[in-house]
C-alpha cells in the first residue's frame, strides 16, 4: 500500500464537551480507508481533526491535505462518487468506524488544503426516519433493547451494551410509539 501522504498533524478530540489538543511526533494514530475495491493505510496528513463523543450518537473527524491532480491516489481518495468507509485506530486499537461525507476542495491561485470529513457509522441514525418496513411504529410489551436492536439491524449496526445499564436496556415498555417523520436517534435518545 502506498503512503499518499505528507507531513505531520495535529489531532482533536472531543470527549465531554472538552476541547483536547494534542501534537504527536510518533505516529501512534492511523487511518485505514476503503473503497469496495481496495484499502488504504493513510498515515501521513497536515491535520487531523477527531470528536470521540462516548455520550452521544455518533462521533466525526476530518482530515486535510495538499491534494495533487496529478497523483492517482489523491484522486481515488477524494473521489466524491463514493462513500468509503474510514478507520481510526490509535496504537493498533481501533478507536471509530465510519463514512467520508464530505469533501472541500478550494479553487485558489495558491495550494490549499483539500479537507474530507464525515462521521461514525453511527451518524446515518441521526440523519435517517425510521424504515418504513419496520412499521407499525408502536412498539407493546417490549424492552429498550429489542426496539433498538430491531432498528438497529435494519442499518447494519451491531449494538454492545455496557453491563452497568443492562437493567435499563431490558426494562419493558407497556407501549412506545415513535413519530412518523423521527429519525432512528430521535427516537431511541427520547426512549
Amino acid at each position: 500500500e502506498s503512503e499518499i501522504w505528507q507531513s505531520g498533524f495535529v489531532l482533536h478530540i472531543l470527549q465531554a464537551s472538552v476541547y483536547v489538543f494534542i501534537s504527536f511526533m510518533s505516529m501512534s494514530f492511523k487511518l485505514k480507508i476503503s473503497d469496495k475495491t481496495r484499502s488504504r493505510d493513510v498515515t501521513f496528513f497536515n491535520e487531523f481533526q477527531f470528536e470521540l463523543k462516548y455520550d452521544s450518537i455518533s462521533s466525526g473527524f476530518s482530515l486535510s491535505f495538499y491534494f495533487d491532480p496529478d497523483n492517482s491516489e489523491h484522486k481515488e481518495l477524494a473521489n466524491p462518487s463514493k462513500f468509503q468507509e474510514v478507520k481510526v485506530y490509535y496504537s493498533d486499537e481501533l478507536l471509530m468506524t465510519g463514512t467520508i461525507l464530505n469533501l472541500k476542495f478550494v479553487h485558489d491561485s495558491k495550494t490549499n488544503l483539500c479537507v474530507i470529513s464525515g462521521s461514525s457509522k453511527t451518524g446515518v441514525l441521526g440523519r435517517s426516519q425510521i424504515p418504513t418496513d419496520l412499521y407499525p411504529l408502536q412498539s407493546k410489551g417490549i424492552s429498550l433493547r429489542q426496539i433498538a436492536s430491531k432498528l438497529l439491524t435494519r442499518f447494519n449496526i451491531e449494538m454492545i451494551v455496557d453491563p452497568s445499564i443492562s437493567d435499563k436496556m431490558d426494562k419493558v415498555y407497556q407501549s412506545s410509539t415513535a413519530q412518523e417523520n423521527q429519525t432512528v436517534s430521535g427516537y431511541l435518545v427520547e426512549m
